[in-house]
């Protein structure tokens, strides 16, 4: 079975749930190194025994790619939207899930990763030398919107490519990122483009997946095959994020991933145990200041 790297972009709420993740990673998928893109301070979560026993790398979110950090992308979008606009960290993560790919660390394949996505059984995202994609149904027209004034694509497929995961051919990334700097789109580097290329009335305007996705299909489509998986998108309103093994066990029965969001809030006592998740990492954070 082909081994290949995992990267997942944690935020700090997620640096709990995503130690759950990576032990299921490292027994279910054919795993090479596991990068977590993160805040530097973060490190307080994860033991040098866990990082070695995971084989997993940190790398800070800020240095991983020379001029993106977080300061240069809420400036842009300051000067882009309306400053109420506050979902830099929506844009930011996808950004460097894109921009991996031109880290010295990308080799030729890796798989994006969402941090609070468990998978349940041994699964393989590369078959016959073709990369899986998963079909999922959602769609928002103003991640097209901002496509076609990027690339001038338009969707194409009857399905969405927003999944809890993605294959991504590191060549091919680095041709789209090359594409949309060079498109007409005001700014300087491919990620303010982006940021640029969105209307102001859709601020969540921008999906790195359907982008991928749609220009992968277009210019690579021999380089990809569909295979449907049976996800459980919001497992946190049964079971919070405080899932039990043999809870896990019972979800494989019926699932191939779970998702455990922070926002699902399941019913009680175990909305105490969510709450209190919460309450401690908002103190881990106040102590790292």
């Amino acid at each position: 079975m082909v081994k290949y790297d995992i990267v997942i972009s944690v935020g700090t709420k997620d640096c709990l749930i995503v130690k759950k993740t990576i032990r299921y990673i490292f027994e279910n998928l054919p795993s090479d190194a596991i990068y977590i893109i993160t805040d530097s301070r973060n490190k307080i979560f994860f033991s040098k025994n866990f990082l070695i026993k995971y084989n997993v790398v940190l790398l800070d979110e800020n240095k991983i790619i020379p001029s993106l950090n977080f300061s240069e992308v809420k400036k842009i979008m300051d000067n882009h939207f309306d400053k109420s606009i506050t979902i830099y960290g929506w844009y930011f993560q996808q950004f460097l899930k894109m921009g991996f790919s031109l880290s010295s660390f990308a080799k030729d394949k890796y798989l994006i990763w969402d941090a609070d996505t468990i998978p349940l059984k041994k699964m393989c995202f590369i078959e016959n030398d073709k990369m899986v994609i998963t079909p999922k149904s959602e769609f928002h027209q103003p991640y097209f919107d901002t496509l076609n004034r990027l690339l001038g694509l338009n969707k194409t497929v009857d399905f969405s490519y927003i999944a809890e995961h993605m294959m991504i051919d590191v060549t091919i990334m680095r041709n789209l990122i090359l594409e949309i700097e060079k498109s007409n789109v005001e700014g300087n580097i491919w990620y303010e483009k982006i940021i640029n290329a969105v209307g102001f009335s859709h601020p969540n305007g921008f999906s790195e997946f359907e982008t991928y996705g749609t220009y992968s299909y277009i210019n690579y489509p021999d380089r990809y095959v569909c295979k449907e998986l049976s996800t459980l998108r919001n497992a946190g309103l049964k079971y919070g994020r405080i899932v039990s093994e043999l809870e896990i066990n019972l979800l494989k029965k019926d699932y191939d991933t779970a998702s455990f969001e922070i926002n699902d809030i399941p019913p009680f006592p175990r909305n105490i145990l969510q709450w209190v998740t919460k309450l401690v990492v908002k103190v881990i954070l106040n102590l790292r200041k």
